[in-house]
């Protein structure tokens, strides 16, 4: 089992049951969950922040050319998570009309698996609006270019596990660093627990 595909209830409480764990009765899933959460947990701390920078998005028109902000984070395994963030001062093309085109040109310039990379999109918070996060999906060509993009809404929490990043530190601008990153609130969280 992947340790990034989340388990079925069944498929854990099977599994542990079956090896002998005898704290888990079939249909029962504390234990497997726990389990689970500490794979996640492993899984996480593996992830690497690799590249954040401004793009200038590809188009055909360079009129209305389009920017916005790309952070690439790693995973051990070599999968890649890409996190495109809308600009609110983007005058140009948005991420949403051109993602197949940002996804094809990344993989061309970083070398990325289309197969194992996720494509996250962030709208920044706005007019007393929460910030907004969705992946895109792509059917890929054999000449690695994105077609058929398909979105789907993700919650800010879901992004925060997969980038090991606080909504916080994804809503900063590119080079502010009056803010703490996740590792830097922990660690002060687990000082003051210290001091206690």
């Amino acid at each position: 089992m992947s340790v990034s595909a989340r388990p079925q209830r069944a498929e854990y409480s099977s599994l542990l049951y079956a090896e002998g764990d005898h704290d888990v009765a079939p249909g029962q899933t504390t234990v497997a969950w726990r389990l689970y959460a500490v794979e996640r947990q492993k899984e996480k701390e593996l992830m690497k922040a690799i590249h954040d920078y401004f793009y200038r998005i590809p188009n055909p028109h360079p009129i209305k050319t389009g920017r916005c902000r790309v952070r690439m984070y790693k995973a051990k395994n070599g999968a890649h998570i890409v996190l495109l963030t809308e600009l609110t001062s983007n005058t140009g093309e948005s991420i949403a009309a051109a993602s197949d085109r940002i996804a094809t040109d990344l993989v061309m310039r970083w070398g990325l698996n289309p197969k194992s990379t996720r494509w996250l999109e962030h709208v920044l918070p706005q007019d007393g609006h929460a910030a907004e996060f969705g992946e895109w999906k792509f059917t890929w060509g054999k000449d690695r270019v994105a077609s058929d993009p398909q979105w789907k809404e993700l919650d800010s929490a879901t992004v925060e596990d997969l980038t090991d990043e606080t909504l916080a530190t994804l809503n900063r601008a590119l080079g502010d660093v009056g803010r703490p990153t996740r590792a830097e609130e922990e660690q002060e969280e687990g000082e003051k627990q210290a001091d206690e």
